[in-house]
């Protein structure tokens, strides 16, 4: 016999420690959010550079997704810190 089954002891105390830890994230979560938004300065930027890269990976025997393609995206932005300085 299998020491777990849907009908074991220890499914619910298992569920509830997932649904607390879950629940702690998402505070956790919304206080860095709201630090963020109260705390860091916000400033305008400018794109001066944009670069897309391809990658097509062909694979030949797979049938059903011959072709796996993937985009890698690089932006260059300048913006200016709360001195003035530009970065």
């Amino acid at each position: 016999m299998y020491w777990f089954h849907f009908s074991s002891d220890l499914l619910m105390p298992l569920f509830s420690l997932i649904g607390l830890l879950l629940i702690y994230l998402g505070f956790r979560t919304i206080r860095r959010h709201r630090y963020r938004k109260r705390h860091w300065v916000r400033t305008k930027g400018q794109i001066v550079d944009a670069h897309i890269e391809v990658d097509i990976d062909v694979v030949p025997f797979d049938r059903d997704d011959p072709v796996d393609t993937s985009y890698t995206r690089r932006l260059k932005v300048r913006f200016y810190t709360a001195s003035g300085e530009a970065v």
